[in-house]
């Protein structure tokens, strides 16, 4: 199944549905999306995995790159977590895309939790 994405905004948080299959040829669809979302200088971000299948090195240097814009954004003044490492919170994530993300080290740099509900309420607390 190819990648679909929907994103929405609720509050002052992006929240971004990615269903199927992350391949090499989604890497524009990413890469624009997440560009949006960083430059719209949200208080957070929030992608949803529930339904993500599988996500390739293409997805995982598109969120590297996501969060390198967070970073840098947070340094030059525009912090808004309130301290966190990153304005970027993963939920449903499973645990085949988790140990990727441990093994390329983004979970380092982003907040990963079990549900949305719990991601939006960690960006209210």
């Amino acid at each position: 199944m190819a990648l679909e994405l929907t994103a929405e905004v609720q509050d002052d948080l992006a929240v971004v549905s990615l269903y199927g299959n992350v391949c090499p040829t989604d890497a524009e669809v990413l890469n624009n999306t997440f560009d949006r979302l960083a430059t719209a200088d949200h208080a957070a971000i929030i992608l949803d995995f529930q339904d993500l299948a599988s996500i390739n090195s293409t997805g995982l240097a598109a969120i590297a790159a996501l969060v390198r814009r967070l970073l840098a954004s947070d340094k030059k003044g525009g912090d808004k977590s309130g301290g966190d490492k990153c304005r970027m919170i993963l939920c449903h994530v499973n645990a085949r895309i988790l140990y990727l993300l441990q093994l390329s080290g983004l979970d380092r740099f982003v907040k990963i939790m079990a549900t949305r509900e719990e991601a939006m309420a960690h960006t209210r607390a």
